[in-house]
């Protein structure tokens, strides 16, 4: 998006560029939530799982 709004060709219009980096934009954000509901719960349980497993490691190494 960047490249597209700093190197206009000619006979393009700065509002038509920055109307489609908007829409590419929000296509984009509309993604990365579908992705974080579907995802989300699971990398929290990761997480999770991972931290309890540490300290149990932990503990049973100082012992």
């Amino acid at each position: 998006m960047a490249y597209r709004v700093n190197n206009i060709r000619e006979g393009e219009s700065y509002d038509d560029i920055m109307k489609a980096c908007a829409k590419h934009y929000a296509t984009m954000v509309k993604c990365r939530n579908e992705l974080q509901r579907i995802y989300g719960p699971i990398i929290l349980y990761n997480v999770g799982s991972c931290a309890a497993l540490l300290c149990t490691l932990i503990y049973q190494l100082s012992q």
